[in-house]
């Protein structure tokens, strides 16, 4: 429903499915200026996290895009493939330096998942929150027993924050800005039956700007639309086969069972997948 340039939104959609962290490892770097990263023959083996902590780098694209620069607080997304060529720029008689976090992204099934073919920055930051985490998980990677699983619930925390922080960045520029407070409460909170009036509350706005508004951006009154993102997690929830119609129903904020039935129908256009639901 908004638009996001095509690295931003491959990386965004990280959030709507299963994906593995493999061959994690993390290192904080120092460059002299003039220092040169150079990517454009090879491409990169492995995605990478960067948070740039001192000084500046620049970054040539092997596709002729335009040249760009990353300064300290701005975390940069390079993806496995993508070419380029980066230099360090510093005051004499300083280094450059920052903190690389180096994985290898795959699904479910072990497949590689690209997110585009060339670096992108995914975000500034601002009060130092992105900055402490990526430093948590360098820690964690360098810790003895029991860093590996630490590193990795690190990286997918850090993953989970960014990408909560781009979805706000697009929106803050959106013509629905000003209902974004509401519709993420309402995607993260899937079991209240929040009231429009505290929504509308919420965004600053009178229930009926909030109902227009909503309307527009969804094409769904938000009750409406509520009861579409539990249909979608009841989708998730059945598929494990720990739920049955049942718990999905009464861990999702239905009524009941005939209730999600009944919604889940009107979405769908069929019953959903009644599963053994085993503990």
């Amino acid at each position: 429903m908004h638009q996001l340039d095509s690295g931003k939104d491959a990386f965004v959609r990280l959030d709507a499915a299963p994906c593995n962290i493999n061959a994690l490892s993390a290192l904080k770097p120092l460059w002299f200026d003039n220092s040169t990263d150079n990517y454009l023959s090879q491409g990169r083996t492995e995605d990478m996290l960067f948070y740039m902590l001192d000084g500046r780098r620049t970054y040539t694209v092997a596709d002729g895009a335009s040249p760009f620069w990353v300064e300290s607080g701005d975390i940069l997304f390079l993806p496995a493939g993508s070419r380029y060529l980066t230099v360090c720029r510093c005051q004499p008689g300083q280094t450059g330096s920052g903190i690389c976090i180096k994985f290898i992204l795959a699904d479910e099934k072990q497949q590689a998942l690209r997110l585009g073919s060339r670096p992108f920055v995914i975000a500034h930051d601002q009060n130092d929150h992105f900055r402490l985490l990526f430093e948590k998980t360098l820690a964690a990677v360098l810790q003895g027993v029991g860093g590996r699983t630490r590193a990795k619930a690190c990286v997918f925390s850090l993953l989970s924050d960014l990408i909560a922080s781009v979805r706000a960045s697009s929106f803050s520029q959106h013509a629905f800005a000003e209902i974004y407070p509401a519709i993420q409460i309402m995607e993260q909170r899937l079991q209240e039956n929040i009231p429009v009036a505290d929504l509308a509350q919420l965004c600053h706005v009178s229930e009926s700007v909030f109902r227009r508004r909503f309307k527009q951006y969804a094409k769904l009154p938000p009750h409406q639309y509520r009861n579409q993102l539990r249909v979608n997690k009841a989708d998730e929830l059945l598929e494990t086969g720990l739920y049955t119609v049942e718990r999905a129903a009464m861990a999702l904020g239905f009524t009941d069972a005939s209730h999600l039935c009944k919604v889940y129908r009107k979405f769908k256009g069929h019953s959903p997948r009644e599963t053994a639901g085993t503990l």
